[in-house]
Order: C-alpha cells, then structure tokens, then sequence
C-alpha cells in the first residue's frame, strides 16, 4: 500500500454564547480555525454575516423575536447551530 490516500478528520468546532449586557444583546461566536458566519433568519434569510478568525461578536439589539440559525464555514466544513433571540 505505497500510494494509500487518505483523509484527514478535521472539525470545525462551533461554540456560541448569548452575553446580556444593558446596553445591547450581544452573541459571542469562537470557532477553532478561521470561517466564513452567516446568521439566517426563519424564513431562510441572511440577516447579519461576518468573518471569524476564532472569535467575533454582534448584537441582536435590533433582531426580531424568533428562531436564527447561525451557519459556520471553513473550507468543506460548515456547521449549523439555533439561536433564540428574545
């Protein structure tokens, strides 16, 4: 098996946070490689994006009430994770 291939397992590791302040709403976003955020409303739409070198954060202050889905990308990989704004 000289010219075996194979592949590397990489995961793109997704942690979010709400943080309360009384200024503003503020979500915390750390991934553990570079990657490309989306933050998707209910009905599909790119409501806020942005680009992450391992930690970012934006307010909600202004979102609607509801479900948002915040979409990581980093190269092939891409995870999903729900965000309840209040």
């Amino acid at each position: 098996y000289e010219n075996a291939t194979g592949i590397e397992n990489s995961e793109l590791v997704l942690n979010i946070s709400a943080m309360q302040n009384l200024a503003s709403d503020l979500v915390t976003i750390a991934t553990n490689e570079p990657a490309e955020i989306g933050v998707f409303n209910s009905n599909g739409l790119l409501v806020n994006s942005c680009f992450s070198n391992g930690i970012v954060s934006f307010s909600v202050s202004d979102f609607p009430a509801g479900l948002y889905l915040i979409q990581a990308k980093s190269g092939v990989h891409s995870q999903v994770q729900k965000l309840i704004v209040q």
